[in-house]
């Protein structure tokens, strides 16, 4: 099929949510557990797409997530003092000059397949808040209980350069595909991982490799704030603790910390990492205590 230059295909997009709704028994019996087996979380912000600005929802509301790099330098982040005024109906109009365009793109996206609630971690996350870290070490269950990008999450639609394409436990859909295309979720990240740490069972050495290719894997990426890095490792360390039992300090686990100890810098240019209130370092002997890629021996 081929793929229009623009605008995105949302109608296309819009049909396999509801595909995957009414027809993935597995991916709805995931959320439906959840809602079911857990304790209520305290409320979250979201952006309204519709009345452009912030509200306070219970997080199992419907609502999808973007995942991306942003310019802590440019992008427009939320602090204690701007909470009130971003509740007010359209006071996102008042930052329109800030927004970056992926981030416009994003609510004009979700208002436009139908939704009306957004989370970005820049407008959702209070970055003064005695709460941060706390949010920030949750982000695998936020991501989790969305629309979104990120390894941990499902499902997830993806832009890309040239097409759109949505992924979920069951499916991989493609804008120049036919329906009957649709691939295996043996493909998807989220089932690969989850796959990899059950096959890994009680072998040592399985959960050796994949604990430091994830670590290899986690420092290759790049932080708007470098010292959120451990905390949103955490998300995988609950993936890891949940399957395997393992404790961990400082992103080592406890079982294997020993061998953990043994990493290395992939160039010269890595720096201590300072944590936000300037008064303390990251341990040196943990990677998650310093900036750049990881190598294990």
């Amino acid at each position: 099929r081929v793929v229009p230059k623009a605008p995105i295909g949302t109608t296309l997009v819009t049909k396999w949510i509801s595909y995957c709704e009414q027809n993935h028994r597995e991916c709805q019996t995931h959320d439906q557990l959840e809602v079911e087996s857990a304790e209520e979380p305290p409320a979250m912000l979201l952006i309204d797409v519709r009345q452009r600005k912030l509200t306070s929802r219970s997080p199992f509301t419907r609502y999808l997530a973007l995942s991306y790099v942003w310019d802590a330098k440019k992008e427009p982040l939320l602090t204690r003092s701007k909470v009130d005024a971003l509740k007010q109906d359209g006071a996102l109009d008042n930052y329109q000059d800030q927004i970056s365009p992926v981030l416009a793109d994003a609510i004009t996206f979700v208002r436009v397949i139908g939704e009306q609630c957004l989370w970005v971690d820049t407008l959702c996350i209070v970055q003064d808040g005695s709460d941060r870290h706390e949010t920030i070490s949750r982000m695998d269950e936020i991501y989790n209980r969305a629309v979104c990008e990120q390894i941990l999450a499902k499902p997830c639609i993806y832009f890309a350069r040239e097409q759109v394409y949505f992924q979920c436990s069951c499916s991989l859909w493609f804008e120049d595909r036919y329906d009957h295309y649709s691939q295996d979720a043996g493909l998807t990240m989220a089932s690969i991982l989850t796959r990899e740490i059950r096959d890994a069972g009680h072998d040592v050495l399985a959960q050796s490799k994949l604990y430091t290719r994830l670590v290899e894997q986690y420092t290759s990426r790049s932080l708007s704030y470098e010292s959120d890095g451990h905390n949103a490792f955490q998300g995988i360390e609950r993936q890891l603790s949940k399957h395997w039992g393992w404790t961990f300090r400082k992103g080592l686990p406890a079982p294997q910390f020993v061998e953990s100890l043994l990493w290395r810098h992939s160039d010269t240019t890595s720096l201590r990492i300072v944590v936000h209130d300037k008064s303390d370092y990251l341990p040196s002997w943990s990677w998650s205590g310093w900036t750049n890629d990881v190598q294990f021996a």
